[in-house]
């Protein structure tokens, strides 16, 4: 399952079935909503399928490296693709935001340390290096 083009710094971000649906891009790219599968926890529910907007990003996740916190954090151009690209990663009912990155996605998934990670629609490095900054933690930027 391809889920980034390291080549070419583009991320897939795929949430695991819900988001809000004014994250939705064009009208063409609607959301949808389809019966979530049991899966390992044996509970069922709602997906919310849709591709995200276009528009600048920000990304940033904590993390502890040798018991002392950091910051990744990254930015980066969203952009609506064809919708038959959501089928490449395999989680076609899912939410997913495609997303040319400022720096360079090798090196941003080598400072991952989690699976999960935070975006938000908008730019806001300046004040995650700020809070970094006033709570001592070490921001790992991309």
């Amino acid at each position: 399952r391809r889920t980034s083009d390291l080549d070419t710094n583009v991320l897939r971000m795929v949430s695991d079935g819900i988001a809000p649906p004014s994250l939705s891009g064009d009208k063409r790219n609607k959301t949808e909503l389809h019966k979530q599968w049991l899966g390992e926890a044996h509970a069922g529910g709602v997906s919310v399928s849709l591709m995200g907007r276009s528009g600048k990003v920000t990304i940033a996740r904590f993390a502890r490296v040798k018991g002392r916190y950091v910051m990744q954090i990254a930015g980066g151009e969203a952009y609506e693709e064809d919708p038959k690209k959501m089928a490449e990663c395999g989680f076609t009912i899912w939410p997913q935001t495609f997303i040319k990155l400022n720096g360079d996605g090798r090196e941003f998934v080598e400072n991952m340390r989690s699976e999960y990670i935070h975006c938000v629609y908008d730019e806001i490095i300046p004040e995650l290096l700020d809070l970094c900054n006033i709570l001592d933690i070490e921001p790992v930027m991309t």
